[in-house]
């Protein structure tokens, strides 16, 4: 359960991360285990904590946040570009508040998540770029 994976957030904290993404996902083949992913943890200060706590960096998924203006169906149109250009998205979330949009997108490699960047250029002029 997610009780498994906290003592990782205050060592966090206490070390002064400000993360803007963290995700938990419980291990069905492991009862009572699970994966956190937290980001971003930067500098010497913040890893150190990391890997008191037993975290560990890890290059997969390819993880990128994407952010913009909302607009109606911009997920449709972006997961369609994506899907035209045959890249293969592990996971998207995304969520609106008020005109904006803030959103994280999972892919296998990083030529994947190179080539979304790519397309999320193009979709630029609505205001939507990747990190």
């Amino acid at each position: 359960g997610v009780r498994a994976l906290t003592p990782g957030l205050p060592a966090e904290a206490q070390a002064g991360a400000n993360l803007e993404f963290v995700v938990t996902q419980r291990l069905v083949n492991k009862p009572g285990r699970g994966v956190l992913y937290v980001a971003p943890v930067t500098g010497p200060t913040q890893t150190r904590a990391a890997k008191a706590a037993g975290l560990a960096e890890t290059d997969y998924p390819v993880v990128r946040r994407i952010e913009g203006d909302n607009e109606a169906g911009l997920a449709h149109k972006l997961t369609q570009q994506w899907a035209l250009a045959s890249i293969s998205l592990q996971e998207l979330t995304m969520a609106v508040l008020g005109t904006k949009f803030v959103g994280y997108a999972a892919f296998d490699t990083v030529n994947e998540a190179n080539r979304a960047a790519q397309i999320l250029g193009h979709l630029g002029a609505a205001g939507v770029a990747a990190k």
